[in-house]
């Protein structure tokens, strides 16, 4: 489908322009088994993994929300649908953020075999994954490693380990060091684009269409490097340009 399976992905964007929103929409595709944006080939329906690595999880509980899948079985806990498993901070349950310790490495594995995901596992973020392990996430050396070993993993399970991160001083790159996209098999940016650009062909006219986004795919091993433009219409993503959907000829 849309994400490689076995590989590391890194998705960053300047704060604000929809990083969540697109890893939930990742995950209903996995879970339905249904292709996602510019991809309509679907797989089997599969599970998904999202690890809170920051503090808050208010922001993810919002877009949750808002794409409706706080009121879907398949993304309630408990339900024998659950088809996605959320680990974050919660006073009440006592559980911490996730940081990639070897405690945290030990955790994430477990977690996979637990929770039988075989679809993706999303980390928000790098720089709070990185907290408490001695390591700098602006570190190149430091950086690769950690990847490393997330391949491993990614690679064992056959699942894709997406790196979620903010839009760093490189007007091409995320955060802290380059080795994030340079050890990822994948690199999606996401940015806001001009309402005034953001337009549909509607009968005769032109249609504004509001929060669009363009996303582009700096590097992809199996499908290249490519661009497009979506939005969300009915809590669902969809393309600003239909003829950019790469079609299942199977």
């Amino acid at each position: 489908g849309f994400l490689p399976a076995g590989e590391v992905v890194h998705l960053f964007s300047p704060w604000g322009c929809g990083k969540t929103s697109v890893s939930l929409g990742m995950i209903r595709a996995l879970a339905e088994g249904t292709g996602f944006l510019d991809q309509e080939k679907g797989l089997k329906p599969r599970k998904s993994l999202f690890l809170q690595a920051d503090s808050s999880s208010s922001r993810f509980k919002a877009t949750y929300g808002e794409l409706g899948m706080d009121e879907d079985p398949m993304f309630r806990k408990g339900t024998p649908e659950q088809m996605l498993y959320i680990i974050g901070a919660d006073i009440d349950q006592g559980t911490e953020s996730w940081s990639a310790t070897v405690l945290g490495i030990e955790k994430l594995i477990r977690y996979i075999i637990q929770f039988e995901i075989d679809g993706a596992v999303f980390i928000d973020s790098v720089k709070g994954m990185m907290e408490g392990t001695g390591l700098d996430y602006a570190n190149n050396e430091h950086v690769k490693a950690i990847c490393k070993t997330l391949l491993v993993i990614a690679d064992m399970f056959k699942i894709s380990i997406v790196l979620i991160n903010h839009k760093g001083t490189d007007k091409q790159e995320g955060s802290g060091a380059k080795a994030w996209s340079e050890s990822a098999g994948m690199v999606i940016e996401l940015k806001n684009v001009d309402p005034k650009k953001a337009k549909s062909k509607n009968g005769e006219e032109d249609e504004e269409i509001p929060n669009c986004r363009e996303l582009l795919i700096r590097k992809d091993s199996i499908g290249g490097r490519r661009a497009f433009k979506y939005f969300i219409l009915n809590q669902r993503h969809q393309l600003v340009d239909p003829s950019k959907l790469v079609l299942n000829q199977t």
